[in-house]
């Protein structure tokens, strides 16, 4: 496997990581909808 090095890619991995995180949480929100779970996932982050 080759190591990544190109800047545009590095980028649109760290874009896509923040993207699978933020949908993860608003799913998660969105099925247990407590102030509890957001502000455990306000900590976590």
């Amino acid at each position: 496997m080759v190591d990544l090095t190109s800047p545009r890619l590095i980028y649109a991995k760290g874009f896509l990581f923040l993207l699978c995180g933020v949908m993860s949480a608003s799913l998660l929100v969105l099925a247990i909808p407590t102030w509890r779970n957001v502000i455990l996932l306000c900590m976590t982050d």
